[in-house]
């Protein structure tokens, strides 16, 4: 009894510890580029040195160095702000 107790325990907590994928409300402006209620990491166009980018969504942005959201955070635009920055990809969260 107590066994299936603890199991039980153990998968809820799972479930709410579970990361979940989580769509911004609004869009992202890229380079021009306006990308819809975007969600994880996105890439941006290759071999520019500079990367322009528009929160218009309820999230925050960070912008990373490196494609695959990884390297150096650059930029973190908060809900509204504009940023020219150089960047490989941007994280939604």
């Amino acid at each position: 009894m107590m066994r299936a107790v603890f199991g039980a325990l153990a998968v809820a907590g799972a479930l709410v510890t579970a990361p979940s994928a989580y769509a911004a409300q609004g869009s992202v402006v890229m380079d021009g580029s306006v990308l819809r209620d975007p969600v994880g990491c996105l890439e941006a166009t290759a071999g520019r040195p500079q990367l322009t980018v528009e929160n218009h969504t309820d999230a925050t942005v960070t912008v990373y160095s490196r494609p695959g959201c990884r390297g150096e955070v650059t930029a973190v635009l908060t809900p509204s702000q504009i940023a020219t920055t150089n960047g490989a990809s941007l994280q939604i969260s």
